[in-house]
């Protein structure tokens, strides 16, 4: 059950691979990212069959993976070749066509097809005008407006008119609903905050379970089952100290957390600490993880210049003042970037006042 690189074997994805390969004449799946990096993890239902052996959906992800270098992007990856195969599967019982390709799916006249299969996949109620999986229909239409074809003219017409009926119609047809359902939920979910007795109780458990694996890898450095939760532990307890996403803290290297940058020469931001603050200076550094980062287009908010790493002036992470200042608009994603805080701002705009004031009055005398 163990393969020549130590990793058990999962023996249906792996037959339903090799079912995948055998149905080509050309062998070109074979040869293919997806099969090396995707296929395995997939889930070997009939969901990642159907994935795994239609053509498109294939290149499709080979194609998503050309733009990503990270190992982490497989699973997204997978989530993308499952939606579609799910898209297909229904198309397939609407049609009755049990060899039905997407490649055929890709017609105008089968538009509105489309559209009732994505509302059966997203778990669409006729009767409430809600979803079950909103953000699943939202996908599909950002999935639909990839697909193209370059060999056939009488096809790729018709692609393109696809295409075109899927930029002017889904907002219409799908997306509108799906997205004041998906806000609607988001408002009517209750917000549970948890208790600082909570918090430090989860605390002790994590540094109590990874004290105690440890101990148990010092004893025997094979253990695989201790090994995993050491991880799981250290990750929790960085996503819990950090307060950050997990999305960004498994991005982070080793080197991150080992490397230094430390400047002691900013004597004006080191003023507006507190006596604590300045402790923490001492013990503690800030680490940046790399995310997504997207330009401020707030009038009422103008950044100033220079970067994080440029103003840090000390190795403590005010996070919740750099929160305070961000205006969060609808429908945005959270950017991980450390933005200026309040009181440096007023620090800043404090001191080029004074500079422009010794200035005049320099050149006045």
């Amino acid at each position: 059950p163990i393969n020549e690189t130590g990793r058990y074997v999962r023996h249906q994805a792996a037959s339903q691979t090799l079912v995948a390969c055998a149905s080509e004449y050309s062998n070109v799946t074979a040869t293919l990212r997806v099969k090396k990096e995707v296929f395995n993890r997939m889930a070997s239902d009939e969901i990642g069959f159907v994935a795994r052996r239609d053509s498109l959906i294939r290149h499709f992800s080979e194609f998503y993976l050309k733009k990503h270098k990270r190992s982490q992007i497989s699973h997204a990856c997978s989530n993308k070749m499952r939606e579609c195969a799910r898209l297909l599967i229904e198309m397939r019982r609407r049609t009755g066509k049990p060899g039905f390709s997407f490649f055929q799916m890709l017609d105008p006249s089968l538009f509105d097809d489309v559209v009732l299969c994505a509302k059966a996949t997203s778990g669409y109620d006729v009767n409430k005008k809600n979803y079950r999986a909103p953000s699943l229909a939202l996908h599909l239409c950002t999935t639909l407006q990839h697909f193209k074809c370059d060999n056939l003219e009488a096809r790729l017409k018709e692609i393109k008119r696809f295409r075109f009926l899927v930029q002017s119609q889904w907002n219409n047809e799908v997306s509108s609903l799906a997205l004041k359902d998906l806000a609607e939920k988001k408002w009517n979910r209750p917000v549970m905050l948890p208790l600082t007795e909570d918090i430090m109780k989860f605390r002790d458990y994590i540094l109590e379970t990874a004290e105690k694996n440890v101990v148990l890898l010092r004893r025997d450095n094979n253990d695989r089952k201790s090994f995993k939760k050491l991880v799981d532990a250290s990750l929790a307890f960085t996503i819990l100290f950090n307060r950050r996403r997990i999305g960004d803290v498994q991005y982070v290297e080793t080197n991150s957390y080992l490397g230094n940058f430390t400047v002691n020469n900013q004597t004006e931001f080191l003023e507006k600490l507190t006596e604590s603050e300045k402790v923490l200076t001492s013990s503690y550094k800030r680490v940046v993880a790399g995310g997504k980062v997207e330009s401020d287009n707030s009038e009422n908010e103008e950044d100033l210049p220079g970067t994080s790493t440029q103003v840090s002036t000390s190795n403590y992470n005010d996070e919740s003042n750099a929160s305070d200042d961000e205006t969060v608009t609808k429908m945005r994603k959270k950017s991980t970037r450390m933005r200026w805080t309040t009181e440096q701002k007023k620090l800043i705009t404090k001191h080029f006042k004074d500079y422009i004031k010794k200035e005049k009055s320099s050149k006045k005398a």
